[in-house]
């Protein structure tokens, strides 16, 4: 029993349509103003911030993770599913 088709079909062609098949009132145009694009001082401060943060968080737990051994990793992440699902 198949239950695909692998019968070839041509893809999408862009020639199958025009700017006229579009209903009026469908396009809505712009004033021409461009989003600016920036990274301010407290920007770069918070990415770093995060980085940190996010490293910290990240080598903390492979430690915690190392002590407590497999037995302890696996009762780790029972305990915490169980919470999470009545959350």
């Amino acid at each position: 029993m198949r239950v695909f088709n692998n019968e070839k079909v041509e893809a999408y062609d862009r020639t199958d349509f025009s700017i006229e098949d579009i209903p009026d009132g469908t396009i809505q145009h712009t004033t021409g103003a461009q989003p600016r694009r920036g990274l301010n001082a407290r920007h770069i401060q918070m990415i770093s911030l995060g980085g940190c943060i996010g490293t910290g968080l990240f080598l903390n737990s492979g430690q915690n993770i190392a002590m407590a051994g497999p037995a302890g990793a696996l009762i780790a992440y029972c305990v915490g599913k169980y919470q999470d699902s009545y959350m």
